[in-house]
């Protein structure tokens, strides 16, 4: 988690600005008196030490401090156990708290030796803008990692906007907050010579509200009617077993402001599942889920995330997309930022990288907390009962991206698998996730609004990726569909192709690092449409003859794209170059391909998905783009987000040579179809790092690994 925050620490802060910015002066004056604590001697005793100067000081009344660097949560034992967990209560606690409990943890306090502070401060002569803030040793960047794990472990055991932490080591301490833009840390100071500064955050945060704390609290707890009606509810149209939602604890309510008419919506839901599996703290930490609305006595999707400020809202975008009649796509209800005492719920941390006291950062995203519903629930593609289904629903998608841009001149820009799905009952095709969509102005030069490349990895098309500057065009989502129809055929209908879990990792992990350090990929998909990668002859005797003849077709329509221009005069006159490029500026000749094909009758009426399993690849390597997942949706929800998106960014020394690995690896990547959870990803943007190339991408995380920042001590 450390190498997923690479640079996006901003500090060293001044202190007095920290407790400026994020734990506000309260009216109260700060009692008479001082945190009376000694570094004590023996490894064992500090934890105890530091916990018992804190309910000896005045300056907590109603925070409990508990040792827990021994003690775990059992329902989340995948988290650590942070050094003290400061909870909200009166002393004495009884029962006495003698464990972590994430869901109500106000504060962690990791303890370190001063050898592995986490950071370094420069000094007065050093250029901050080329100093590296994160301290960088093994030990470092283990405690790094730790600190954002406990972070991380509040936000998705929580409903939280912003968290607040410590780190001491020995007699210094730093303040550190954490929202979805990047962290602000402390410069260190000295808590035992002086220890106002310490007593004074104490005080402030003792007297805060639980959403200057960074809770969320948009999100209530339903009331018991409330719960019966949504249970009944989810029961009733097979969202979930009765069984299964007799066990949750509590069910909450969320609500929605929407932003177009101005009324008021509110939704039940038990805690969304897909919270547990928020990979990443940074980013729009996009969760989706099914909740009952009370208001019409039905089941909504419900999707919560943190949007990008410089792109369109997408509950915008739905609204025009509904307003030209484009069909296949959810049918939004409402939609809007999430508003608290009339104010939106906003990031703080990108705003401070300019300020001269910033060591080098990279660009950071501003953030606004947004929600949104749609009264369509779908069905996820990889569900499919047969080719012809697939590939229908396919078809029905790229006819939404069609008329969406040719009427609304809004181009998606992420098309992939986990945003193609099935509309209700598995009737026809859908197109939804549109975050990422961008209004194409046919009379206005096109200016770039972020420094990023937007898409899912896996589905992107050959050619940006094979040239991470080229602009995002029609032909590229148009592209993306092809992809999408190939992933779900290849993953679920080719049990005899040889080496497949090779074959699958050239076509869609394929990545590399350019001289410039960017990220390129797409050699797979080059000679998948030169014909090179594998012999379709091996493959379609398991399609039906339409379904090949689409693969094939699209082969064809596509290649003149990755032909060198050399071998395309030799093959074609230059207008016929010119027509068949042409040919994919709009997407008439793809969808006669498919309408074409799907009017015959040789289709096979059981060729449905069939599960494959297949395991990581045979090489694996380092060195991957890092990329932010936006969450995962629910393993029961329908409705999916996408699997994993990329940007443009750096893969770390800038070196040329091809790595044989990319995004995430393939057993996780495989997860997105077997847990039928989706992942997505963050665009990031790029900027100089220490070593005088790009850095990685600012919101990515790592592929899954084993990392070594969430080990304990």
């Amino acid at each position: 988690m450390a190498e997923d925050l690479k640079h996006m620490f901003v500090g060293p802060m001044p202190v007095a600005k920290f407790l400026a910015k994020f734990v506000p002066s309260i009216k109260k004056r700060r009692p008479a008196g001082r945190i009376n604590f000694t570094v004590p001697e023996g490894e064992g005793a500090y934890h105890g030490a530091f916990v018992e100067a804190m309910h000896a000081s005045p300056f907590c009344p109603g925070l409990v401090f508990v040792d827990t660097h021994q003690k775990g949560d059992t329902n989340f034992k995948k988290y650590r156990k942070p050094d003290i967990s400061v909870f909200s209560g009166q002393r004495p606690v009884d029962p006495p708290l003698d464990n972590v409990e994430w869901t109500k943890v106000e504060l962690c306090i990791e303890v370190k030796p001063l050898a592995d502070d986490p950071f370094q401060d420069p000094g007065e002569d050093v250029d901050r803008k080329t100093f590296v803030f994160e301290h960088r040793t093994n030990k470092a960047d283990s405690a790094r990692g730790q600190i954002a794990s406990y972070a991380h472990a509040q936000h998705i055991s929580q409903f939280r906007t912003s968290t607040l932490s410590i780190c001491l080591m020995g007699d210094q301490a730093r303040l550190i907050y954490w929202d979805r833009s990047a962290t602000a840390v402390s410069e260190r100071f000295n808590f035992v010579e002086d220890p106002k500064t310490l007593a004074e955050f104490f005080w402030r945060f003792s007297n805060l509200d639980a959403a200057q704390r960074g809770r969320d609290t948009s999100v209530t707890v339903a009331s018991a009617k409330e719960r019966e009606r949504a249970t009944e509810r989810l029961v009733a149209e097979n969202h979930y077993a009765g069984a299964e939602l007799a066990l949750e604890e509590e069910f909450f309510k969320f609500h929605i402001h929407d932003d177009k008419d101005k009324k008021d919506f509110y939704f039940i839901a038990p805690r969304p599942k897909a919270l547990l599996h928020s990979p990443a703290l940074a980013g729009r930490g996009t969760v989706g889920f099914i909740a009952f609305d009370p208001q019409h006595n039905s089941c909504v999707w419900v999707k919560d995330s943190w949007r990008i400020v410089v792109l369109e809202k997408e509950g915008d975008i739905y609204r025009l997309l509904h307003a030209h009649k484009v069909p296949h796509i959810p049918e939004l209800l409402c939609a809007g930022d999430v508003l608290v005492n009339g104010h939106s719920q906003e990031t703080l941390v990108e705003s401070l990288r300019e300020a001269k006291w910033a060591c080098m950062l990279k660009s950071l995203t501003h953030h606004v907390h947004y929600r949104q519903a749609w009264k369509t629930i779908g069905t996820k593609l990889s569900l499919f009962s047969s080719t012809k289904q697939l590939c229908e629903g396919v078809r029905d998608a790229i006819t939404a991206h069609s008329v969406a841009f040719e009427k609304a001149h809004v181009l998606h820009r992420d098309v992939s698998a986990g945003n193609v799905m099935f509309a209700p009952g598995q009737n026809g095709g859908l197109l939804i996730d549109w975050e990422m969509a961008k209004i194409i102005k046919p009379d206005e030069e096109e200016v770039a609004r972020q420094t990023f490349r937007t898409g899912t990895w896996q589905f992107i098309s050959g050619v940006r990726l094979l040239d991470p500057k080229k602009r995002h065009e029609f032909s590229d989502d148009l592209e993306s569909f092809v992809h999408v129809l190939m992933y779900h055929l290849l993953r679920y209908r080719s049990s005899g192709i040889d080496c497949l879990n090779d074959l699958l990792h050239d076509l869609y992990n394929d990545f590399g690092a350019g001289v410039d350090g960017a990220a390129k990929g797409g050699r797979g998909k080059k000679q998948w449409f030169s014909r090179a990668l594998f012999d379709m002859d091996d493959w379609r005797p398991q399609l039906p003859m339409p379904c090949a003849n689409i693969i094939e077709d699209l082969q064809s329509l596509f290649e003149v794209l990755y032909i060198s221009p050399k071998n395309l005069a030799r093959m074609m006159k230059p207008e016929e170059a010119s027509a068949a490029r042409k040919s994919l500026n709009n997407a008439t000749a793809v969808l006669k391909i498919f309408n074409d094909n799907l009017a015959v009758n040789e289709w096979l009426t059981d060729a449905g998905a069939m599960f494959q399993n297949i395991g990581p690849p045979t090489i694996l390597a380092a060195g991957l783009p890092t990329v932010h997942k936006r969450g995962y949706s629910d393993a029961r929800d329908s409705h999916a987000t996408s699997m994993s998106r990329i940007t443009d960014g750096s893969v770390g020394s800038g070196s040329s040579k091809r790595q044989r690995t990319a995004g995430p690896t393939l057993s996780s990547f495989f997860q997105f179809a077997d847990a039928q959870e989706a992942a997505a990803r963050e665009p990031p943007e790029t900027s100089t790092s220490a070593r005088g190339g790009p850095s990685h991408p600012a919101t990515r995380t790592q592929p899954p690994r084993k990392s070594k920042g969430t080990q304990k001590k």
